[in-house]
């Protein structure tokens, strides 16, 4: 036509627009969305594109709405296995700090395995979520983990009380990496906000300690 406008309303609140037009005005939240185009016909060549079409069709300008779901139990494994590093980052590093502070002796091949049963995680989430829903999932896989990692710890470390507390933690980075893929908006802020306290945490719980009588080097740097 010579001038086009269509008015859309949805409840849906994850749309994706597309083609060769946005909407002139768009507005969405969690009720859901409601857009408006409006496109003359000299912004676009429809006109002449479907009347030089002979028998072979020509692709004509066109604009779309797709109904995306960002929260899907695909979409939240796929985020969760990216966030997967960091997690496993975090536990070692709150692994080492405890070697450190505590004066711990835990063997790289305990390393090793405990890496393992955080990497298994994220299997079991995606198994699982396949068959439930995802919180039901994250919650078994979740579970099946720490249980499995106090019950090795408790023998590593010499004891329940070390090893109820490192579960404690896994608890908290658990319910945390929960909050950061329920979020579809502050995902980031709350991942740097992560970061930035277990670095903080880190600074302090390491502030008195002698990193050149723990690695040994204390004589070497004496001579330098």
């Amino acid at each position: 036509a010579d001038d086009n406008k269509l008015s859309l309303v949805s409840a849906w609140p994850h749309p994706t627009f597309g083609g060769d037009f946005l909407p002139r005005q768009r507005t969405v939240n969690a009720d859901g969305f409601e857009a408006q185009w409006s496109v003359p016909a000299l912004s676009t060549q429809a006109q002449q594109q479907f009347l030089s079409q002979g028998k072979e069709r020509v692709a004509l300008d066109s604009f779309s709405v797709s109904l995306g779901n960002p929260v899907d139990v695909y979409r939240l494994t796929e985020r969760a296995t990216k966030y997967g590093l960091m997690f496993i980052v975090l536990t070692f590093a709150a692994f080492f700090v405890l070697e450190m502070v505590r004066r711990w002796r835990i063997h790289p091949m305990q390393y090793l395995m405990i890496g393992a049963a955080l990497v298994l995680f994220f299997l079991l989430l995606l198994s699982l979520s396949e068959q439930v829903g995802f919180l039901l999932a994250y919650l078994a896989a979740s579970a099946a983990c720490i249980a499995l990692l106090t019950h090795y710890l408790r023998h590593v470390l010499g004891g329940w009380r070390p090893a109820l507390g490192i579960s404690g933690l896994l608890v908290a980075l658990y319910g945390v990496l929960y909050g950061i893929l329920q979020s579809e908006d502050n995902a980031l802020m709350m991942g740097a906000l992560l970061l930035f306290g277990v670095l903080a945490a880190v600074m302090v719980a390491t502030r008195r300690i002698d990193w050149y009588s723990v690695m040994g080097s204390r004589e070497v740097a004496a001579h330098a």
